[in-house]
Formats: structure tokens, C-alpha cells, sequence
């Protein structure tokens, strides 16, 4: 599950112009998101709040052998209104297939900055990010300081830059004097009615000059999505329509946008191929959404040196809101999904995990299972996670 923060910066780094998405590193991100979701190893409690147009927190409990915790603020310059967990779109806060394509929009606030930190109890950890947006260029810099560290200071900082056709992120790191490049590109695309296809490569090069050691990653991928002039919309499962309902897009108006009928015979797809030469790995990954309450994905990964492969599965079903008990749900939430089921295994691992999350009146709960079913001896990992934000 996403936290509230995460959808936060979201919406911050949209308004400066830059897609989290269109980044190498969320190259595979449909298939990823219905075979590799993450499911809780303990109990886990959020409580998010937006304390006024401008700021906001997050306060966070965790329990296993140890209680812990955080405690989170972040600051933009620019005013923008989050949705709380009784009305935020379940598939905001779920890393879960996202069939729309989000085009280009003119920028709101090109030169607007964000401040975020973090703080980790009991061991002291400190996290710190900042963030600035330089027109069609924005500078993202995190630190993190943490006395238990061989190196209790690392920095990182990135440059992000885009055009219609190219995005590129430059890295640093004093982990290990890092350098990085990641590049993505569209070769070509074409429309037909609401659906958009497209061909997309991108490739990223490391090399930490500490050790002396490269990093090299290449792909391509075609992809078929709804098209949208609009911010990310509320899919509703329970029919074919993509309802953009930004309640504030982001500038404090408190409008919503009317609903944008999406009907096409077009089944979004996607099917990418991600190489590493070095490792000698090749992974090839297939998912698509046949119907707006299921999302299938497969991903076979092979090592030409080891000649070891994998073969992963996975699925992810959505429910809507019962006619019976629209009337008990808040109108942003009525005509959308409350709850997903989400299962994947790996052939070779001989592993399984099974997550579900879903709106609890006020809170969004996310509980999980991983196991290894050709070993009953092994443990299994089990967990909840309850978010709650006013």
C-alpha cells in the first residue's frame, strides 16, 4: 500500500510538470504492481493529516519484536487539497494495474518546491528530501542520516528533464560515489478512438566508483491505455467509464471534473523486455486488464550464465460497492471500487502471496499472507496495515 505522503508528492510532482511514472525505474510498473506488491511483515498504523493548505503529517506505528515508529511532515509552496482515506480513490493508494495515460498538460507551478523529513524512533534515523521545480527541469535531493552506518551521512541527489519525446535523470550518490543515467524514450505512437498505443525504450548506466563497479540496464516495451487529457482519473470496475474527479487539481479550487466516457474494444496491454548484459539476465513480463475488475501478469526471467529462469504469476481482482449499500458510502467512493484481492507465486522460489485491501468505514486496511508451499516448516510472513487520514 502507498502511503499518504506518497500521494501527496504525487500530486506536487504533477503540478510542476513531471509524471513519477514516465522514469525508467517504473519501466515494468503494471507488472510489478500485480506480481511483486508488497505485503506486510507486522502491524503497521498511519495516521495522516493536512494540517493546512500547505503542509502536512504523518505519524506511523510498527510493531513486531520492537515498536517503532515515525513521524513525517511535509511542506509544498504551492496550496493543493488532499482527499481523506473515507473518500481517497482505492486505486490511488493501491499498487495496482492503472490502464490510463496520462498526457501532457500545461504547467500549473513550474518553479514551486517541497519540503519533506522524517524522523525514525528509536534509532534515530533521519530522512530528508527537497525537491524544486526548474521548468521543464526539476533537482531532487534526499538525505539520510543514520548513526548505525558505516557512512552516517548519504546524499542523493537527481536531475530530472523532459521533453515531448525523451525523459532523463541524471544521479549522484555519495553511497559508494555512485553515478547514474537513465534515459526514456517514446519511438512512436498511435491513437485509435480513446486508446493510445506506444513503443517505449529506455536503458540506465551505473557505475559506483568506490569499487569500480558498472551497472548497465536496457528495455522496450509496448503499451496499450485509455488517453486522457486529465490527471490520473478514478477508474470505476463496476463499468467501462474513467471518471477524473481531481477534487482540487491540485491549485485549491475545490472543483471536480465531469466524467469522461472511455469506450473502446482495446484491452490495455503491456508487454516489455528488460536485458542486463552484465548479469546476463533477460526478463520478458505481460500484463493486461481484460476487464475493469481483473488484471492478469506473467513474467518469465532467465539467466543466460546460470541457464537458471523463473516464471511468475499473478492476478488482481477488484469488487464495487454493492447496490444495497451505495447509499452508506461517501458519494467520492460510491461509484468506485472498496476493496482488491490480489494473489502471485513464483515457480521457482515455490512461493505464494496473497494481499487484500479495502476501505473499513474510515480506514483503508491491507492485510497479507507469504508463504512457501513446497516447505511447511518454513515460516510465513504475515501482516496488517491500517491508514487513516482527515
Amino acid at each position: 500500500m502507498r502511503s499518504y505522503l506518497d500521494l501527496v508528492e504525487e500530486k506536487y510532482l504533477n503540478s510542476i510538470g513531471w509524471d513519477p511514472e514516465d522514469s525508467y525505474s517504473q519501466f515494468a510498473l503494471n507488472s510489478n504492481n500485480v506480481l511483486d506488491f508488497n505485503i506486510p511483515s507486522h502491524f503497521k498504523m498511519h495516521a495522516s493529516s493536512q494540517t493546512t493548505d500547505r503542509t502536512f503529517t504523518d505519524h506511523t506505528l510498527a510493531s513486531s519484536s520492537l515498536l517503532t515508529g515515525s513521524v513525517s511532515y511535509l511542506f509544498s509552496t504551492i496550496p493543493f487539497k488532499c482527499d481523506p482515506s473515507s473518500s481517497i480513490p482505492l486505486n490511488c493508494l493501491t499498487q495496482c494495474y492503472k490502464p490510463v495515460y496520462k498526457t501532457a498538460k500545461d504547467l500549473k507551478s513550474p518553479f514551486a518546491s517541497m519540503i519533506f523529513g522524517r524522523m525514525h524512533f528509536p534509532g534515530q534515523q533521519l530522512e530528508a528530501m527537497y525537491i524544486q521545480g526548474l521548468g521543464q527541469i526539476s533537482a531532487i535531493t534526499r538525505w539520510v542520516v543514520d548513526p548505525r552506518l558505516e557512512t552516517p551521512l548519504i546524499l542523493t541527489s537527481t536531475i530530472q528533464s523532459r521533453s515531448n519525446k525523451w525523459s532523463r535523470e541524471f544521479i549522484y550518490s555519495t553511497h559508494e560515489n555512485l553515478f547514474g543515467l537513465r534515459a526514456l524514450a517514446n519511438l512512436c505512437s498511435w491513437e485509435e478512438k480513446n486508446t493510445e498505443s506506444r513503443l517505449v525504450s529506455g536503458f540506465e548506466v551505473f557505475y559506483a566508483s568506490k569499487k569500480k563497479s558498472p551497472g548497465l540496464s536496457a528495455g522496450i516495451k509496448y503499451q496499450t491505455q485509455y488517453r486522457l487529457n486529465r490527471d490520473w482519473p478514478r477508474i470505476s470496475p463496476g463499468n467501462h467509464d474513467a471518471s477524473s474527479s481531481s477534487p482540487d487539481e491540485l491549485s485549491g479550487a475545490g472543483e471536480s471534473d465531469t466524467v469522461s466516457s472511455v469506450t473502446s474494444s482495446a484491452i490495455p496491454l503491456t508487454l516489455s523486455l528488460v536485458t542486463n548484459p552484465l548479469m546476463g539476465s533477460i526478463s520478458v513480463a505481460y500484463s493486461l486488464q481484460p476487464t475493469p475488475l481483473l488484471a492478469l501478469a506473467t513474467r518469465f526471467d532467465y539467466n543466460l550464465y546460470s541457464y537458471l529462469s523463473d516464471l511468475t504469476l499473478g492476478c488482481e481482482l477488484w469488487r464495487t460497492t454493492p447496490i444495497s449499500l451505495s447509499s452508506e458510502i461517501s458519494d467520492d467512493r460510491r461509484d468506485g471500487p472498496i476493496s482488491v484481492f490480489k494473489v502471485s507465486t513464483s515457480l521457482a522460489s515455490q512461493t505464494a502471496q496473497i494481499l487484500w485491501e479495502g476501505s473499513v468505514h474510515d480506514f483503508i486496511v491491507s492485510v497479507g499472507l507469504k508463504f512457501c508451499y513446497s516447505d511447511s516448516s518454513a515460516p510465513a510472513q504475515t501482516g496488517i496495515e491500517i491508514t487513516y487520514s482527515v
